[in-house]
């Protein structure tokens, strides 16, 4: 522009032969003064990224290129985490289908005591001083985001802070990648979407070496995929590397295994599943159970109706539909209200009679099945016999016998299998007593 305004001038310092070495550095190293100004963070400078961080422009980060994508810059490789972060928080969440949305919260990844992962820092003092300003949170990384949505973006910022980043911030992206890589493949169920899952596991190992995080998403696509060899032999080695991990996602590798073994035409393939639908604590796992046994044409000897009514009585009252959970144990009473139950399977028994307001019938039938006086038969163990005396004292209060009530739960108390059914029964005893004064 000086020399648009001032010829004379220009033309002057040309007719200067020391200044003509100067002029041509100086015009040599504009590119490089610019890309330096410009370096700060993602091919932006300091000022002008700050400025869209702190105004939440989500556009002008989606306008970005992919190769501005992997230039953290100054900024730092932790950049990536924090910025994939500010994107979800920022920009507006895709709908999800219900199912697609359930499936997404069951793929928070566990630590070995099935609690949420570690690794998510809490907020604006857990920022690197390049991204003070982010606010709350609530083949190439970047290949084919030219035309992504912001979520997309920020599931690839995630992979580059697995493989670029350090400390914390890599392994928290590195989780946060797997999850949203797992909630995508469940909610569209192709097979690319589960090879893509599965190369991702594979990647997240070579990185960050192996664990539960990766093992467990690996499982969910290696049964996707139907490469049910490969998905006993995981399980098998997982069970042997992380006992504790495996221990507590126990009913996941039930699952996989009974499903992977009935697929094989395995001889021995329903142990897993039976225990997921009558014995073990109600999960999603029941349902996926009872869902795949239901699937199977003919349907199988080793599930017949009632064990499959027994299902689904304990996955109504999961649900608290009561009612449903009624009507589904009248089909399998023999089974569910039996010395021969389990303590959870007899346990949900008493809840579909006691919340569906069937107490008087619930005490009926259960002083039918555990005072048949029968010597011959073989006393139930004394966890059940107590799970099944605490149901019926539970149905002498639901009836308002409020003097008979009490007194079950105070001879119940000391005999407890467990402190806190000891404390329930006393806790019952005391409201039952303070009932029966009124």
């Amino acid at each position: 522009m000086l020399v648009c305004q001032k010829p004379m001038k220009t033309t002057c310092l040309y007719g200067n032969r020391r200044a003509g070495p100067f002029l041509f550095l100086f015009f040599a190293c504009l590119p490089l003064l610019a890309s330096c100004q410009d370096d700060y963070a993602f091919g932006l400078g300091e000022a002008r990224f700050k400025k869209t961080v702190a105004e939440g422009d989500v556009a002008a980060i989606m306008a970005l290129s992919p190769a501005a994508l992997e230039r953290s810059g100054k900024a730092g490789p932790e950049a990536f985490y924090y910025l994939a972060r500010w994107l979800e928080a920022k920009a507006p969440a895709a709908p999800k289908a219900p199912a697609a949305a359930a499936e997404a919260e069951e793929a928070q990844p566990q630590n070995g005591n099935g609690e949420a992962a570690p690794g998510e820092p809490g907020g604006a003092a857990d920022l690197p001083p390049a991204l003070a300003d982010v606010g709350a949170f609530e083949e190439s990384p970047t290949a084919g985001l030219e035309a992504a949505e912001p979520r997309e973006r920020a599931m690839a910022l995630y992979r580059l802070a697995m493989l670029r980043a350090s400390g914390l911030a890599k392994t928290a992206g590195g989780e946060a990648f797997l999850v949203r890589r797992a909630a995508r493949a469940a909610a569209e169920k192709t097979q690319a979407s589960w090879e893509a899952l599965l190369a991702a596991t594979e990647e997240y190992e070579r990185v960050l070496g192996p664990g539960w995080t990766a093992s467990g998403r690996r499982l969910e696509a290696l049964d996707a995929l139907g490469r049910d060899a490969e998905l006993l032999r995981e399980i098998e080695g997982l069970r042997v590397s992380f006992p504790a991990e495996a221990e507590a996602n126990a009913d996941a590798l039930l699952y996989f295994e009974g499903a992977a073994s009935r697929r094989l035409g395995r001889r021995v393939w329903s142990p897993p599943l039976e225990a997921l639908l009558l014995g073990r604590p109600t999960s999603e796992w029941t349902e996926r159970a009872l869902a795949f046994v239901q699937t199977l044409d003919p349907p199988p000897a080793e599930f017949p109706a009632a064990t499959l009514a027994a299902a689904r009585m304990r996955i109504e009252v999961r649900r608290r539909d009561y009612g449903a959970a009624y009507r589904a144990a009248a089909r399998c009473l023999p089974l569910v209200v039996s010395p021969l139950a389990s303590k959870q399977l007899l346990a949900d028994a008493g809840k579909a009679f006691l919340y569906s307001g069937s107490s008087a019938e619930g005490l009926q039938r259960f002083a039918a099945a555990f005072d048949a006086g029968d010597p011959a038969a073989a006393p139930p163990q004394p966890e059940l016999a107590w799970t099944a005396d605490f149901y019926r004292a539970r149905f002498l209060k639901a009836l308002q016998r409020w003097d008979e009530a009490a007194a079950a739960f105070l001879r119940l108390a000391p005999r407890a299998p467990s402190p806190d059914e000891g404390d329930a029964a006393r806790w019952y005893a005391a409201e039952s007593r303070g009932k029966a004064a009124e």
